[in-house]
């Protein structure tokens, strides 16, 4: 009997371990239900996107110069006599105004040489004219009705008279226009940008006599990207100067302060211009093209731009139809984005989708493939996450359609 007590006792110890394990609530199971509350997940904030029609802004740079620019010059030789003050650099001068006289005696004697052979003629003429009037007078009184030959009625030396009248007035023209072009005159409205002539000098033709600008038309070369050039409105081969509608085209002095409305030189101005041209030309050093915009300062006193401001210029391009909307900083190498994957009982997963990029400003990306009506886009800054991990969407909302480029 005591050779068997301890195999009792073993027994009886392990039957009330069973019972216990039976009626003590299984802890760690209780934990592993719960095991997804605790994961740690990431807070992000989300968009959700829809198909939509927009109107992409484009904004390009460039410097503004004058439309007209010439080298000035004199047609004839001579000893400058006399520059007019204005026609210094940096003044401003008019139309037709008289900038430099060239000494005019020598184009003066010739023009009265000229009038004098032209009196000659004229007298030749009417003396002419005289002696075939006696001539026709003559013969009708010796031959009647008889026809009078042309030499007897002097019809070649009235021709001959007419033709040196003719002449001698082609002279005088001439002498006119020559004399004409000892005064250089100011061809259009505009500003002197430099003078190369003094008084005493001796002009010609091959020495500019100095170089302006006009200030009544403005134009800026804008460097484009070819997909910016896609949506202005253009074709491939467009030339068509002056048959594109104007639009109205925002122009400001790059880095100054943006204002709506103010008088201030330094305030952005808003200019009615001309899209005139889409050059054919593509630059070789940047494989960009050129957009050309025209434009006529309202206020010459005070003009918001002049030749050679640096300029940032805003227009819009043709509507795009059936596109998502993103945050430019929500499309990763142009070419993904991240998105919301939600699960039934488990939390949301991040999963970077791949896109078609179709255009791509640094305000926003315009999404024509990948993305589907009610997709949530992440929208924080995530580079260094992979898709899998698990995110907690903390600030969801809806595309904005209500942004000022949105068309309805």
């Amino acid at each position: 009997m005591r050779l068997f007590a301890p195999l009792i006792l073993i027994a009886c110890f392990a039957t009330a371990l069973y019972f216990l394990k039976d009626v003590t609530p299984e802890q760690p199971r209780k934990h592993k239900a719960h095991d997804h509350e605790k994961i740690n997940t990431l807070n992000i904030e989300a968009i959700t996107v829809e198909k939509r029609a927009f109107a992409p802004t484009i904004k390009a740079f460039g410097y503004v110069a004058a439309k007209q620019r010439s080298q000035l010059s004199s047609e004839i030789s001579g000893r400058i006599e006399y520059i007019d003050p204005r026609f210094s650099e940096g003044y401003t001068f008019e139309k037709g105004t008289l900038l430099v006289r060239l000494d005019s005696a020598t184009h003066r004697a010739d023009l009265a040489i000229r009038l004098a052979e032209w009196a000659q003629a004229e007298a030749a003429l009417n003396e002419e004219r005289a002696r075939a009037e006696q001539a026709q007078s003559d013969w009708v009184r010796l031959h009647g009705k008889q026809p009078a030959p042309d030499l007897a009625l002097r019809k070649p030396q009235l021709a001959s008279a007419k033709a040196n009248l003719q002449a001698a007035q082609a002279r005088v023209d001439k002498a006119k226009a020559e004399l004409t072009k000892t005064e250089v005159r100011a061809p259009y409205h505009g500003v002197v940008i430099q003078r190369n002539s003094e008084v005493g000098e001796l002009a010609s033709p091959s020495m500019p006599l100095g170089e302006i600008i006009g200030i009544d038309r403005y134009r800026v070369k804008l460097p484009i990207s070819a997909q910016e050039a896609s949506l202005i409105g253009f074709t491939p081969s467009s030339t068509h100067i002056g048959t594109q509608t104007a639009q109205t085209v925002t122009l400001s002095k790059v880095g100054t302060h943006t204002a709506t409305h103010t008088n201030s030189m330094t305030a952005t101005q808003v200019v009615q211009a001309e899209l005139m041209a889409l050059t054919d030309i593509v630059d070789p050093n940047t494989q960009q093209r050129h957009a050309i915009i025209e434009y006529t300062p309202t206020h010459l006193e005070a003009p918001p731009f002049i030749a050679g401001d640096y300029v940032e210029a805003t227009f819009r391009a043709t509507p795009l139809t059936s596109v998502f909307v993103l945050p430019a900083d929500a499309v990763y190498q142009n070419r993904y984005v991240n998105t919301v994957l939600q699960h039934a009982e488990q939390p949301s997963t991040l999963e970077r989708r791949p896109v078609a990029v179709l255009w791509q400003d640094s305000d926003v990306a315009l999404i024509r493939e990948g993305l589907n009506n009610g997709d949530q886009v992440i929208t924080t800054p995530l580079n260094n996450v992979i898709s899998g991990t698990p995110i907690s969407v903390i600030n969801k909302r809806t595309d904005d359609n209500d942004d000022k480029d949105a068309v309805e």
